[in-house]
């Protein structure tokens, strides 16, 4: 028999659910942030265009650019003097400062400046503290890869005196290898890990293909890593009275006198003084020189208050080289073996090589090959156009039958042929790519596309 007996149930409150406001673009969390490799605000916009299946382009003129206090990324304004310029925004100064609170109120992060130079306002100036072009570790990138892990580019790789990497002690790369040219930290077309001039891939797992490191090198890209490894856990950000107590400290370490410490580093005693004083900071190269000279550690110059408590000591050896005129003396004991290099140029001729490797290789500068060897260096450089040409050809030749079978694939499927699935189907979008496509349909025609009307916007 059943019962006809009620159940109740305590009486229940509700309470209004408050959800966070939406975030525009993606939340999407910098890689590594707290570690040597902290990904670069460079890096992170790009990824943060891949997020949202757009090129960088895109998302820098249509969403970023109304948030920035300059027009020079405007729709009709931009060009690639713009990205040029945009490589500022991982540095310190008020480039870096606009981007970062664009993208944080984009995206509703609040760990970006992290991603950039910013803690260290007071501590660095802009001179010497970022390098002109993208510098990367191709055995790095082709681990990431084959890892499955996320393809990026570390803060650290953006640093002017970083030209190695710490983790596999050989040298960053700074000129693709398939075009022979130097990138951009950002640019409309970039793709993680590819050049933005070729579309090639830059990774590769052959470590004797990359430069040797020396001890220095590795040293100053190691300690670069930790400043910013210790930057997210730091109570406040570094002021400049860290570096003033710093040259203050050396200077007791030779009993109160600027002029001897001076001499001892081979700089004019104004500069030891303009620093204690903090008339002027010194860049990061002189701080790194300076802190391997006398034993001391970056992140403790930056961060810590030991190097009041006691004089630093001297070298044993009671000198310190001269780190302004080090590399202009290294220059003069080089004497340039013109026949050798007359060779080298010469061999170059069936090459793809520029005149400017000869130059580097050589220590010498590219004008000055032209003024020896007018001929042979011309000779080089059309046959180096001439060979890039012809890369370029075939790389787009190879984008456009992939974009015939593309579109042969969608209309034999009965599917509406329009960029975004053309974009599926060849992997990825670009402004290259798009140009390529809007040619292929005119191509093609509306007879083999079976009386489609395509949509190609």
């Amino acid at each position: 028999m059943q019962s006809n007996s009620t159940l109740h149930y305590d009486e229940l409150e509700a309470y209004p659910c408050q959800l966070p406001p939406p975030s525009q673009l993606y939340h999407l969390e910098p890689i590594d942030i707290g570690s040597p490799l902290v990904e670069s605000l460079s890096s992170y916009v790009v990824r943060l265009a891949e997020a949202h299946m757009h090129t960088p382009s895109t998302i820098v003129r249509y969403v970023v650019s109304p948030l920035l206090n300059h027009t020079y990324f405007d729709p009709d304004k931009t060009t690639s003097m713009s990205y040029k310029a945009a490589g500022a925004m991982s540095g310190r100064s008020k480039t870096a400062g606009e981007w970062v609170g664009a993208l944080e109120k984009l995206t509703l992060r609040k760990d970006l400046s992290f991603t950039t130079f910013l803690p260290f306002q007071a501590i660095f100036p802009d001179k010497g503290l970022l390098k002109a072009d993208r510098a990367w570790c191709p055995l790095c990138i082709e681990c990431w890869k084959s890892e499955g892990k996320p393809v990026y580019e570390p803060l650290l790789w953006k640093v002017q005196e970083v030209v190695v990497c710490p983790i596999h002690q050989t040298g960053l790369i700074t000129i693709c290898p398939n075009c022979q040219r130097k990138l951009p930290h950002i640019s409309s077309n970039l793709v993680s890990g590819h050049c933005s001039r070729c579309g090639r891939w830059l990774g590769h797992s052959d470590a004797t293909m990359c430069s040797g490191a020396s001890e220095e090198q590795i040293w100053a890209a190691k300690s670069v890593g930790d400043l910013l490894a210790h930057s997210p856990s730091a109570t406040s950000s570094p002021g400049k009275e860290a570096i003033m107590g710093f040259f203050d400290n050396l200077i007791k370490g030779r009993k109160g006198s600027a002029r001897g410490l001076a001499a001892i580093m081979g700089v004019n005693h104004s500069y030891i003084i303009d620093w204690r004083n903090g008339k002027y900071i010194p860049t990061i190269g002189a701080l790194l020189h300076i802190c391997r000279s006398f034993r001391e550690s970056l992140v403790e110059v930056v961060f810590s208050a030991r190097i009041q408590k006691k004089p630093a000591t001297m070298p044993r050896n009671g000198s310190v080289p001269n780190m302004l005129t080090q590399k202009r003396a290294v220059k003069r004991q080089n004497k340039i073996n013109w026949e050798s290099v007359e060779a080298d140029l010469a061999d170059m001729e069936t090459n793809e090589l520029q005149v400017g490797v000869i130059a580097k290789r050589y220590q010498c500068s590219p004008s000055s090959l032209y003024r020896k060897f007018p001929d042979l260096c011309r000779k080089v450089s059309t046959l180096r156009h001439q060979n890039l040409m012809h890369k370029r050809t075939e790389h787009d030749e190879e984008i456009k039958q992939k974009i015939r079978l593309a579109v042969n694939d969608l209309v034999s499927q009965g599917i509406s042929v329009k960029k975004s699935a053309i974009y599926e189907l060849i992997g990825g979008r670009s402004d290259k790519k798009s140009k390529l496509i809007n040619e292929i349909i005119i191509e093609l025609g509306n007879a083999d596309l079976q009386g489609q009307r395509p949509d190609i916007r």
